[in-house]
């Protein structure tokens, strides 16, 4: 029997709502996915006595959308997320990072059908 909580989770990242096309990037390669966007707190200790405050902009991404060369994609540190403001047309860049010792990315739900990417801004045009 199917798990219908599960099937429920994948129905549901397909229809969220808020979710906007954004175009991730990996070398030469690029592709447009919807996202939701997000952040997340990070506090990273250097190890200089005072540890660092950190807030990310996430973007949610669903793990079936994120294929590049026809091969589904693990995010890396150092691709790029160019989000794009309707508003006014600028354009936001992002790179995706690894805050402290924690991965760029990771599950935003238990069934793994969606990635949280961590990033930050690095321009804007």
């Amino acid at each position: 029997m199917p798990d219908l909580i599960e099937l429920g989770a994948e129905w549901l990242s397909t229809v969220r709502r808020g979710a906007r096309v954004v175009t991730y990037k990996a070398g030469t390669h690029a592709i447009d996915v919807p996202a939701e966007i997000g952040s997340s707190d990070f506090v990273i200790d250097h190890g200089l006595g005072t540890p660092v405050q950190m807030q990310t902009r996430d973007f949610v991404i669903a793990t079936s959308r994120l294929v590049l060369q026809g091969s589904l994609y693990e995010p890396l540190a150092g691709n790029r997320i160019v989000e794009r403001d309707a508003a006014n047309g600028t354009e936001h860049t992002y790179e995706v990072l690894a805050p402290g010792s924690e991965p760029c990315w990771r599950w935003a739900d238990p069934y793994r059908k969606r990635r949280r990417i961590h990033t930050k801004e690095v321009s804007k045009t």
